[in-house]
C-alpha cells in the first residue's frame, strides 16, 4: 500500500465522523513514530562517526629511476603515510560511542515519556465528552471503538520504544567491552605499521640506487622483493599507496620480467601524479625492452617536457631513436645529455656507437676514449673502440682494446670473435684458431656466423679453420 492510500479516509467519515477522522489519522501516524525515530538515531550516530573519520595519507618513498645515476623528481608531491589507528584513540572512540549511545537512550526516553502522556490524555478526553454527552449513542460506540485501538497502539508503540531503550543499553555495554578487550591488539597493530613503514623507508632508500638499464645487484633482488611484499601489506590495510610506491612496485615486475604489470603500476604512479618524470621514464625504458619504440619515446618527451634537464630520458630519447634508424636525430639527444651531464659515461658511449652506424670511426673513436676517461672498466666501450680501430684498419691497437674488454669480461664472446678477426686479417692463423674457439664455446651461434664473415674468407677453405666451424 502507499502513503497516498494510507492517508485516504472514506467521505462519510470526513463529513459525518470528524473524531474518528482524527483519531484513524493519529493511528497512521503513530504506526510509522518508532521507524522515524530509530531513523532519526542512526543517522544521528552515523554523522558523528563520519565527523570523527580521518583519511589516510601516505609516506612517500623515494623514486627509482632507471639511468646510471639515480634522478629525484623535484616536482613530485611527497605526501606522509599516517596510521589509520591513530586518527582517534581508544579513549575517544569509547566517549563518542557513549556519547551517541546517551543521546539515543535520551531521545528514547523523552517518546516514552510523550507516549504516556498521550495515552492519558486520550483517556480524560473521551471522558469528558461521555460525560457532557456530545455525541449519540452510536456515534459514541464507533468513536470508542476506534479511540480504543488508537490507545492500545499508543501502548504498543511505547512497549516498542522501552524495548529500543533496553537493546540500546545493552548494546552500549557489549561495545564498550569490545573496545576494551581490542585495545591491545590495536596497540599491536601500530607496532607492526610502525615497523613495517620504517622497515620500508630503508629499503626504500637502497632502491633508489638501482638503475634499470643495469644488472640488478644480488644484494638488492632480496630486498627488492621484501619491499614490494611491504607495500602490498599496507595497500591490503586499506593505505592509500602514493605514486612512489607504485613506482618501487614497477620496478620490482621490471626485474621479473612483468613488463606488462610493469607498465600498469607506472600508469598508476601517472593517475597520481601526472607531472611525475622519473615515472615517465621508467614508464619509457619498459616500452624499449618490448621493442616500442615510438611509445617509448613519447614516455622520455613527456618526461623531459617535466624536467628538460633530464640527462637520462635524453640518453635514452637517443637509443630508441637509433633503433628506429635515426642516428642523426639519436647523436643530437646525446649531445643534449652530455651538455647537462659531461661526464655522463653513458651518453658518450651511445654517441659513439650512433658515429659508427654512420660510418664515422674517428668521431666514434673519440667518443670511445671520452668514455674510457670517465669509464676505464667499461668493457661494451673498450670492445667498441677496438671496432672502430678494425675499420681504421690500426689492428695491433685494436687487439689491445679486445683484450682489455676480455680482462674485464672474460665471457665476453663477442670481444673473442672480434679478437679472432683482427687475428684473421693480420694473417695470424693460431690466434685467430685459438680466440674463434673459446668464442665458439662461450657462443655456439659464431659457428655459423664464421662462415660469411668476410674478415675470415681468406680460411673458409682451411681444413682446420672448417674442422672448428663444422
Amino acid at each position: 500500500m502507499s502513503w497516498k492510500d494510507r492517508i485516504i479516509i472514506d467521505p462519510e467519515i470526513m463529513l459525518g465522523k470528524p473524531i474518528i477522522r482524527v483519531i484513524r489519522l493519529a493511528r497512521l501516524i503513530l504506526k510509522n513514530i518508532v521507524i522515524y525515530i530509530t531513523i532519526l538515531i542512526i543517522m544521528n550516530i552515523t554523522v558523528e562517526a563520519q565527523a570523527q573519520k580521518i583519511p589516510p595519507v601516505s609516506q612517500t618513498t623515494p623514486a627509482v629511476t632507471k639511468a646510471d645515476t639515480a634522478v629525484q623528481d623535484s616536482s613530485s608531491a611527497r605526501p606522509q603515510y599516517r596510521d589509520n589507528t591513530k586518527a582517534m584513540t581508544e579513549k575517544e572512540m569509547v566517549e563518542l560511542v557513549a556519547n551517541g549511545i546517551d543521546r539515543s537512550i535520551g531521545i528514547l526516553k523523552l517518546v516514552s515519556s510523550l507516549m504516556g502522556v498521550l495515552v492519558a490524555l486520550i483517556a480524560i478526553a473521551f471522558a469528558l465528552i461521555g460525560y457532557f454527552g456530545f455525541f449519540e449513542f452510536k456515534k459514541w460506540r464507533d468513536i470508542r471503538e476506534e479511540a480504543q485501538k488508537f490507545r492500545d497502539e499508543a501502548k504498543s508503540c511505547k512497549d516498542d520504544v522501552e524495548n529500543y531503550k533496553r537493546e540500546t543499553e545493552e548494546n552500549a555495554k557489549t561495545v564498550k567491552k569490545i573496545v576494551e578487550e581490542a585495545r591491545p591488539l590495536i596497540e599491536n597493530i601500530k607496532i607492526i605499521l610502525k615497523d613495517t613503514e620504517e622497515e620500508k623507508n630503508i629499503l626504500s632508500q637502497q632502491i633508489t640506487k638501482i638503475s634499470l638499464t643495469e644488472a640488478l645487484p644480488e644484494e638488492l633482488k632480496g630486498k627488492l622483493t621484501e619491499l614490494g611484499k611491504k607495500i602490498e601489506f599496507l595497500e591490503t590495510l586499506g593505505f592509500q599507496l602514493t605514486a612512489e610506491d607504485y613506482l618501487n612496485k614497477a620496478t620490482e615486475f621490471y626485474y621479473k620480467k612483468n613488463y606488462e604489470l610493469a607498465i600498469k603500476a607506472l600508469d598508476k604512479a601517472l593517475e597520481i601524479n601526472t607531472q611525475y618524470a622519473n615515472a615517465w621514464y621508467n614508464k619509457g625504458v619498459v616500452l624499449d625492452d618490448l621493442g616500442k619504440y615510438e611509445e617509448a619515446i613519447k614516455c622520455y618527451n613527456e618526461a623531459i617536457r617535466i624536467k628538460p634537464d633530464y640527462a637520462e630520458a635524453w640518453s635514452n630519447k637517443g637509443v630508441a631513436l637509433g633503433n628506429l634508424g635515426k642516428p642523426e636525430e639519436a647523436i643530437k639527444c646525446f649531445e643534449e645529455a652530455i651538455k647537462i651531464k659531461p661526464d655522463y659515461a653513458e651518453a658518450w658511449y651511445n654517441k659513439g656507437v650512433a658515429f659508427g652506424k654512420l660510418g664515422k670511426h674517428e668521431e666514434a673513436l673519440k667518443c670511445f676514449e671520452e668514455v674510457l676517461s670517465i669509464k676505464p672498466d667499461y668493457a661494451e666501450a673498450w670492445y667498441n673502440k677496438g671496432g672502430a680501430l678494425v675499420e681504421l684498419v690500426k689492428l695491433e691497437e685494436a687487439l689491445k682494446c679486445f683484450e682489455e674488454a676480455i680482462r674485464i669480461k672474460p665471457d665476453y664472446a663477442e670481444a673473442w670473435f672480434n679478437k679472432a678477426c683482427a687475428y684473421s686479417l693480420m694473417k695470424d692463423k693460431l690466434n685467430m684458431l685459438k680466440s674463434l674457439s673459446q668464442a665458439i664455446v662461450l657462443n655456439p651461434v659464431k659457428k655459423q656466423e664464421t662462415k660469411t664473415d668476410e674478415d675470415f674468407k681468406d680460411y673458409w677453405s682451411d681444413e682446420d679453420f672448417k674442422k672448428l666451424v663444422e
